[in-house]
């Protein structure tokens, strides 16, 4: 960690130029950045503000385009992203030429969600939607080809699926990892599509890239997701979308159990209440500032 944060500064310093002021102004809307960006005095707060813009564009960014939106020179610009690429918060896209967010920083980024005060009140939400439907109830996000949970609140039955915060499972046979995969800009969705292992876990697992495909379109019409034993056997999952104020997919909520105790019909017959929690669970993200 030590040498994590000696590497960082040494980065910051590499791209620092002179200023007048140490203050940091960044909207959410990105608009005002480039001007923010320019009176940042501080090298650390300026290679955050970078981190920032890259976060929450919608599409992986050129250098250029990161020079334009934070006004600073091309030169700097450049040794700033191959400092954080060596450090594997931001990664090329195939090409070479766009700059999306890293492993090093999404893991950044779920560490504090999963550690945050407001995960209390997260974790309050699902134990309500455990007790109407008296199953498993979860929300999860996207880590590339996988979903990550978040948080999970559990049925008292003895027959369950153990996966607790932190455990992941492969996005192409769930039903979250399906959902937010469907909601997914284009630009970002079809080279993760394509990285895809496609791994069969049971006999019902979609393995073919065009009938998953047509999968995700089905889903993104219809606004939910279901996983009828695609990825455990005996197991169904509903999952609907949490969504940010611009409408956009960041995370999702399912509830998951047993076939034999819970059909996929009667499931459907209750997704009004899996709305209700990803609505609300979606204002205590926002309150977090995860939001496009």
């Amino acid at each position: 960690m030590a040498r994590a944060a000696t590497r960082l500064k040494a980065i910051a310093k590499a791209g620092s130029k002179p200023s007048v002021t140490a203050e940091l102004r960044v909207s959410p809307a990105l608009a005002p950045m480039a001007n923010s960006f320019s009176n940042i005095g501080s090298p650390s707060l300026r290679l955050l503000t970078l981190l920032e813009a890259i976060a929450q564009s919608e599409k992986p960014q050129t250098l250029a385009q990161l020079v334009v939106r934070l006004d600073e020179p091309k030169a700097t610009m450049h040794r700033l992203l191959l400092g954080l690429e060596e450090m594997r918060f931001v990664q090329r896209m195939p090409g070479g030429r766009h700059f999306a967010p890293g492993p090093r920083l999404n893991t950044l980024a779920i560490d504090t969600l999963r550690h945050s005060h407001i995960s209390a009140q997260r974790h309050s939400i699902l134990k309500r939607l455990v007790s109407d439907f008296n199953e498993s109830c979860n929300l999860t996000i996207l880590d590339g080809i996988e979903v990550v949970y978040l948080d999970r609140a559990e049925a008292n039955w003895p027959l369950r699926m153990d996966l607790k915060p932190g455990s992941r499972v492969p996005a192409h046979c769930s039903a979250s990892g399906k959902m937010i995969l469907a909601l997914m800009n284009p630009s970002i969705r079809d080279p993760l599509i394509k990285a895809l292992p496609y791994q069969a876990y049971t006999p019902q697992t979609i393995t073919d890239p065009n009938a998953f495909q047509t999968e995700l379109d089905r889903i993104a019409r219809r606004g939910y997701s279901i996983d009828q034993q695609e990825y455990a056997a005996g197991l169904n999952c509903l999952s609907v979308p949490v969504l940010d104020d611009n409408g956009q997919c960041i995370a999702a909520v399912a509830v998951h159990a047993p076939t034999a105790r819970l059909s996929m019909n009667e499931a459907l017959k209750k997704i009004d209440r899996l709305r209700w929690a990803a609505s609300a669970i979606s204002a205590t993200l926002q309150n977090q500032g995860i939001s496009q």
